[in-house]
């Protein structure tokens, strides 16, 4: 989007080579952004009045040495803002589609719903690929990536799911979970229609999988417990199993794994492959079950990952020794 001509108003946009958005004019003010593009999501490091500072999320702004924190929900989205003191000096809540319901506070901000760049010149927010409006909780654009073959709709908002999926990039949902795809995954899963509907079945899949994880075991259970990271593995492609057979389900639970070193050590993926192809034996083993069966099947699923986790069947640390005895080992 080059411009915006709004109740009298114009505004104009330029970008990069690699389609960011650098420069936003509007109301009589040249607004330029410095990006940091070295990560996975390129994110916004100085517009000119701010320097943002990030860790695994947008912390602070920082303006004439003066430092605002942002309080997030679940979601990602900011709720409120804090100056150094701790005191709140901003509050927002908004609707399922993020449009603002009502703010108190003069604190300048740019970023809202789901942590993204909300823009006052277009009531539009910026997803980097495209622009969204939360009004209408659609895309102004079709999705340039993925609507050839992604079986929803090419101008919807993250498949009009907005409590569980966020769109940073303007592409595909994001599980608010993480279960965002590698590189090898979206190679596969853009290149036909049959691959597309499969991946975004098993995104809803693991989504399954996070919640119940969430439910049996303790929160914070993903950064300290890989007790409940190895059933949610298990359970994870246990249920793509009853659903594709063995053969698909360990296959997607692969390329899922196929991260860059420094992401993950090859030790721990080679320990959620063992819970992965632990899950995919025992959905095999039930998939043949009928259809009418499946809240039985997935509950039996359920218990046995469940206990596998605790009996030690499944792997909870990467120094695991059954580990290099197994064909998917790498040292």
């Amino acid at each position: 989007m080059r411009g915006v001509f709004s109740g009298g108003a114009t505004s104009t946009h330029a970008y990069n080579g690699d389609g960011l958005r650098v420069r936003r004019a509007a109301g009589g003010t040249t607004t330029d952004y410095v990006w940091d593009v070295a990560g996975g999501l390129p994110v916004v490091l100085q517009d000119g009045t701010n320097t943002y500072v990030y860790g695994l999320d947008l912390i602070a702004s920082v303006a004439a040495s003066t430092p605002t924190y942002f309080l997030y929900d679940g979601l990602g989205s900011t709720r409120g803002l804090a100056d150094a003191a701790g005191s709140v000096t901003g509050a927002y809540t908004y609707d399922v589609f993020g449009s603002v319901r009502s703010s108190s506070g003069s604190q300048p901000n740019e970023f809202r719903f789901s942590g993204e760049q909300w823009d006052d010149s277009t009531g539009l927010e910026y997803l980097r690929a495209r622009y969204y409006d939360s009004g209408t909780g659609r895309l102004l654009s079709g999705d340039p990536v993925v609507s050839p073959y992604w079986p929803g709709h090419p101008f919807a908002y993250v498949e009009s799911d907005p409590v569980d999926f966020i769109d940073p990039l303007g592409l595909q949902p994001w599980d608010k979970y993480g279960e965002d795809p590698n590189e090898v995954e979206k190679e596969w899963c853009y290149a036909n229609p049959k691959n597309a509907k499969m991946c975004w079945d098993a995104s809803l899949l693991r989504r399954e999988a996070y919640k119940l994880t969430e439910t049996l075991f303790p929160v914070p259970w993903l950064l300290v417990d890989n007790t409940a990271d190895a059933f949610r593995h298990c359970y994870g492609s246990g249920i793509m199993a009853l659903q594709w057979g063995a053969g698909a389900a360990f296959g997607f639970g692969y390329r899922h794994e196929q991260v860059p070193f420094e992401e993950q050590s090859y030790a721990a993926q080679s320990m959620d492959l063992w819970n992965n192809y632990c899950g995919v034996l025992l959905g095999e083993k039930w998939k043949d079950w009928g259809m009418g069966m499946w809240h039985y099947r997935r509950d039996a699923l359920q218990y046995a990952c469940y206990a596998g986790a605790w009996n030690g069947t499944l792997v909870a640390s990467p120094e695991d020794p059954r580990l290099k005895g197994w064909p998917f080992y790498v040292p």
